[in-house]
């Protein structure tokens, strides 16, 4: 999918009981037929085959005028991956801010959603901090922020940085509160 995005290309998945998975990365929708993403997500689906098809090919037609965004099924897709995947996408420290609200009417997404989004859309926070101050677990967070994140809706203000003990410590010839803070220390 990824690779169809990028290349704006189109590809057509097919699946064992007949259902098929047209995406067409030019336009930036998906189109399907006989089967449901989400059941897909979940291994109802057999898959048989993916193969990219040119611009001129009948399957198109077919398809002509019909398609969801493909946000779309990156956000189920992202949806469908476990907490440690979603965690690693969205870090709990990262700063995010609100870029667009989801369609969460077609969505898959847990209660806290709409109190996630209007925040974000208030001021831009941290995972830790939405949890803390939403009083939700950080997995409900990672739930809206992960697809949120891999569909635009949100992006991030600031990354988390590691720093070691010794970097916060002040250098010998910066300042007069270096000079105070190394005496302090001994």
């Amino acid at each position: 999918m990824t690779r169809s995005r990028q290349n704006k290309s189109a590809l057509h998945i097919r699946f064992r009981d007949g259902g098929e998975l047209l995406i067409l990365g030019n336009k930036d929708t998906y189109l399907q037929k006989a089967c449901n993403v989400a059941e897909m997500m979940s291994g109802f689906y057999d898959y048989a085959e993916a193969v990219e098809i040119d611009s001129r090919s009948p399957i198109l037609a077919e398809f002509e005028g019909k398609g969801r965004a493909l946000t779309e099924l990156l956000w189920v897709l992202t949806s469908a991956l476990l907490a440690a995947q979603k965690a690693e996408i969205c870090k709990r420290t990262d700063v995010y801010r609100l870029s667009s609200w989801p369609n969460l009417t077609r969505l898959p997404h847990n209660s806290t959603a709409y109190s996630i989004a209007a925040l974000l859309s208030r001021q831009p926070h941290s995972c830790r901090i939405i949890a803390s101050k939403l009083k939700i677990s950080i997995e409900d967070v990672h739930d809206f922020c992960a697809p949120a994140l891999k569909c635009g809706h949100i992006e991030p203000v600031s990354k988390s940085v590691e720093v070691t003990a010794e970097e916060l410590l002040p250098k010998a010839s910066s300042s007069f509160l270096s000079s105070v803070l190394s005496r302090l220390q001994g």
